[in-house]
């Protein structure tokens, strides 16, 4: 029989939900964005790639920094 321990070792680990901040709370140009896209309220997937700015950046930093890497790749 398992043991209260290894059932909890066994058990898969959900973290914290992270706080979504739209477009319009990182400072999106608007002028670039997808004319058709509507928010809903399930998310299915997100993806922030940014192998190329590396992880030195403090939080307020990283609303500029998502910004600018929108702009450069839209």
């Amino acid at each position: 029989m398992q043991t209260a321990a290894e059932a909890a070792a066994a058990a898969p680990y959900v973290g914290p939900r992270p706080a979504i901040i739209t477009r319009k709370g990182w400072g999106a140009d608007e002028s670039i964005r997808e004319k058709t896209f509507v928010y809903t309220n399930t998310i299915k997937a997100a993806f922030v790639h940014h192998s190329a700015t590396g992880n030195n950046y403090t939080c307020a930093e990283a609303p500029p920094s998502c910004a600018a890497s929108t702009a450069t790749t839209c």
